[in-house]
C-alpha cells in the first residue's frame, strides 16, 4: 500500500521502546500539519510473532512525549485511547460521555488498582491534559483485516483455543462493543482534517468518543464464529458462569461509549458503525482459520455415550468433557428433567444431550434399558449411594444395596447381552486399608481369592456392598471397574460432596465433631477423574473387541491428607486461625475395630502405562 502511494507516503523507523531522538521527532512534527499517535500495547500478537502483554508503561507513555512536542511545534495531534479508561460501572443507555479523565468529579474512571493497561491509559490522559493541541480519541475493542490470525488479540486467541483443545470458557456477562477498524479510520481522518485546517490548529474538544452501539458478549462472538464456520453440530463454545468470576475479578460490565457528541460535531462526515455479523466474521476471522475448521470438521466423534448418574459430582465434569468433544450423549438420572439443577440443564442443552428419567430404585424396565444400551457405543454407570446430600436436599446414607450392588449387576448383564462395553465406577472402600505399600494397592479384582486385603462381610455397609457388586459382575467380560478415592469438585450446594461439607458445616456450627489424624486419605479432583474416565470410555468404544483389556483400573491422588489436615486447610483459607480450631481425635479414642481404613492409596502405575499421553496427573 505504501509503495502504491509512494509519492505521498514516507517510511521512518523509530523504535519508541528506545530513548527518543527528540530533535528527529520534533523535525517530523514540524514537517506535517497533523499528527496521529496509534502506538499502544493493547495486547495481541505482533506480525513477527511477538506477544504483546497490555502492560508496557513505556509504549503507553510515549504519548506524553509526543504531546509535549505537539505543543512545542504547534502541531495538532490526535491520541488514540480506549474504553478501558472506564470502570464499566453505572453506565447509561446512551453510553459514557466524552469527558476528560482528569475530571475529578467523575468517579467512573479506573483507579490505580485496575488492569495495568487501563491504569496506564488513564494516567496518559491525565498527563497530557495541559497540552491544548492534543485531543484524545477513545474507541472500544477493534476488529479488521488482519495480517495473521491472532493480530487482533482476544478474538483470534479465543478462536484458536476453541479450534484446539477448547479449554477456555467465554464470558456471558460483559457487554462489549467491538467496532470495525475501517469505520474508526474514517472518523479519525475526519478529525485529522479538521485539526489540520482549523485556524486555531486544534480541535474544539479535548476528548472524543466513537464506537459501535450494539453490544455483544465474548460468548456471543464465539457463537457467531461457530455459525459462520458451520460448526454448530461439531463443537460448542463453553460459557463461563458469572459466579466463577467473583466481583473483584470480573471484567468491566458495560463500556459503551456515546456517539452523540462526535456525530453532532462531524455532521455529514460521521460514519455510522456497522454491526458485527456473520458476513464480517467470515471476512475478518474465518479466512485465517479455514484449515483448522476443516480439520475439526473431519474429526468424527469416536462414538456415543450412555451415562447413568450423569448429574452428580463426577457426572457433570464427565458430561462437560464429552460435550466439548462433540460426543452424542444420553444422560440417565432419577429426577424429572425440570427438577435437575439449572447449570446441568444448561450444559445438556448446550451440547444437545438427551435426557432420560429412570429411577434405579424402582424395578427396571429391562427392554427400555437394553434399547438404550444398543443405541450407544459405551456405557458409564456412576449410580451409587456414596453419602452426602443430593442437590434437592435428600440425605444419602451410604447404605443402599439396590443402588450400590444390584443395579450395577443388572447393567452388567445387559452390557453382555447387547455387546456394549461398560465402565463401572467403584471405590477405594473395597480395600481394608491394611498392609498397603508405598506405591498403593494394585488394580486386582475383588474376586481374587488369595488377596486378603479386601473388606469382608463385616465392614462398613457401603464398602461391603461395593465389594459384592464387583464380585457379582465377574462373569460379564465387557465391564471394567474403575476404582477411585473420595472426590471433590464444584458442588451444587455446600454438602453435596459428603464428609467434607458436613465437617465444615459442623465446624462452623457447634464444632462438636472430632477430626481424624490417623487415616490417610487421597481426595481427588473430579475433573481429573472425569478426564481418565472419558479416556477409558473412548478406548472401550473404539477397540475392535469392544472391551478394555483389563477388568479393573485404579486412579487417584498420590498425596495423602487426614481429616484434621483438611479442616486446618479450611480454617486457614477462611481466615479463622485466631477464631476457632478444629478438634483432633485421639487414635486411642477409636479402638482398632472402629477405626477407618488406615491407608487406602491406589496405585496409578498401571493406568498411567495404559493411557500414555491421555493420562492426567492428579492435581
Amino acid at each position: 500500500m505504501m509503495r502504491q502511494h509512494q509519492n505521498l507516503m514516507k517510511y521512518v523507523r523509530i523504535d519508541v521502546k528506545d530513548e527518543l531522538d527528540r530533535e528527529q521527532v520534533a523535525k517530523l512534527f514540524c514537517e506535517h500539519d497533523v499528527v496521529l499517535n496509534l502506538i499502544l500495547d493493547r495486547g495481541d500478537v505482533n506480525v513477527d510473532g511477538r506477544e504483546r502483554t497490555m502492560n508496557c508503561p513505556r509504549l503507553n507513555a510515549v504519548a506524553v512525549h509526543f504531546a509535549e512536542l505537539s505543543e512545542v511545534t504547534s502541531t495538532p495531534m490526535i491520541q488514540l485511547s480506549t474504553e478501558y479508561a472506564w470502570t464499566g460501572a453505572d453506565n447509561t443507555e446512551e453510553g459514557y460521555p466524552p469527558v476528560p479523565a482528569w475530571n475529578t468529579d467523575e468517579p467512573r474512571f479506573v483507579g490505580d488498582t485496575g488492569p495495568a493497561y487501563a491504569v496506564q491509559t488513564r494516567k496518559i490522559e491525565e498527563q497530557i491534559c495541559c497540552f491544548e493541541r492534543v485531543s484524545i480519541f477513545r474507541v472500544p475493542v477493534l476488529y479488521g483485516q488482519m495480517l495473521h490470525k491472532m493480530e487482533d488479540g482476544i478474538c483470534g486467541m479465543s478462536i484458536n483455543n476453541f479450534l484446539g483443545d477448547n479449554s477456555w470458557k467465554h464470558d456471558t456477562w460483559q457487554r462489549r462493543y467491538p467496532t470495525d477498524a475501517r469505520d474508526v479510520a474514517a472518523i479519525i481522518v475526519a478529525l485529522m482534517r479538521r485539526a489540520a485546517t482549523l485556524p486555531e490548529k486544534r480541535l474544539p474538544e479535548c476528548v472524543y468518543h466513537y464506537g459501535s452501539q450494539t453490544c455483544i458478549t465474548e460468548f456471543d462472538f464465539m457463537t457467531l464464529f461457530v455459525e459462520a464456520a458451520g460448526l454448530a453440530n461439531v463443537r460448542a463454545p463453553m460459557p463461563i458462569n458469572l459466579g466463577e468470576n467473583p466481583p473483584d475479578k470480573r471484567p468491566p460490565y458495560d463500556v459503551k461509549l456515546s456517539n452523540k457528541e462526535i456525530q453532532m460535531y462531524l455532521g455529514g462526515d460521521f460514519v455510522k458503525p456497522r454491526d458485527l455479523d456473520q458476513e464480517i466474521v467470515e471476512e475478518v476471522w474465518l479466512k485465517h482459520f479455514r484449515d483448522q475448521v476443516k480439520g475439526l470438521k473431519k474429526k468424527k466423534p469416536w462414538g456415543s455415550a450412555l451415562v447413568f448418574g450423569g448429574t452428580g459430582l463426577l457426572g457433570r465434569p464427565v458430561l462437560e468433557i464429552l460435550g466439548k468433544n462433540g460426543i452424542p450423549v444420553t444422560v440417565v438420572s432419577s429426577e424429572a428433567q425440570e427438577a435437575v439443577a439449572d447449570p446441568v440443564v444448561a450444559m445438556m442443552r448446550q451440547h444437545q444431550m438427551k435426557y432420560v428419567r429412570i429411577d434405579a430404585k424402582d424395578e427396571l424396565d429391562r427392554e427400555q434399558v437394553a434399547k438404550l444400551f444398543r443405541e450407544h457405543d459405551v456405557v458409564l454407570n456412576l449410580i451409587a449411594d456414596r453419602g452426602g446430600v443430593s442437590f434437592d436436599g435428600r440425605e444419602r446414607t451410604m447404605n443402599c444395596p439396590r443402588l450400590n450392588t444390584d443395579v450395577a449387576v443388572r447393567f452388567a448383564e445387559l452390557s453382555e447381552e447387547t455387546s456394549t462395553p461398560m465402565i463401572q465406577l467403584s471405590t477405594e472402600y473395597v480395600w481394608t486399608g491394611a498392609d498397603n505399600t508405598k506405591e498403593g494397592y494394585p488394580p486386582v479384582p475383588a474376586w481374587k481369592t488369595d488377596e486378603q486385603r479386601f473388606v469382608g462381610d463385616t465392614g462398613p455397609a457401603y464398602a461391603v456392598q461395593k465389594r459384592k457388586m464387583e464380585e457379582q459382575i465377574r462373569p460379564f467380560g465387557r465391564v471394567s471397574i474403575l476404582r477411585v478415592p473420595v472426590l471433590y469438585g464444584k458442588m451444587l450446594h455446600k454438602m453435596e460432596d459428603g464428609t467434607c461439607g458436613m465437617s465444615i458445616n459442623n465446624f462452623l456450627g457447634d464444632n462438636s465433631w472430632k477430626h481424624d489424624t490417623w487415616q490417610r486419605r487421597y481426595p481427588t479432583d473430579a475433573r481429573d477423574v472425569a478426564a481418565i474416565t472419558v479416556a477409558l470410555m473412548r478406548r472401550a468404544a473404539t477397540l475392535p473387541e469392544k472391551k478394555l483389556p483389563e477388568r479393573v483400573y485404579h486412579y487417584g491422588s498420590q498425596t495423602c491428607i487426614t481429616k484434621l489436615d483438611f479442616m486446618t486447610f479450611f480454617v486457614e483459607a477462611a481466615g479463622l486461625v485466631n477464631v476457632r480450631e478444629p478438634v483432633p481425635i485421639n487414635v486411642g479414642e477409636n479402638p482398632p475395630n472402629k477405626r477407618p481404613p488406615y491407608d487406602v492409596k491406589l496405585s496409578n502405575k498401571e493406568i498411567q502405562k495404559y493411557l500414555g499421553g491421555d493420562f492426567v496427573k492428579p492435581r
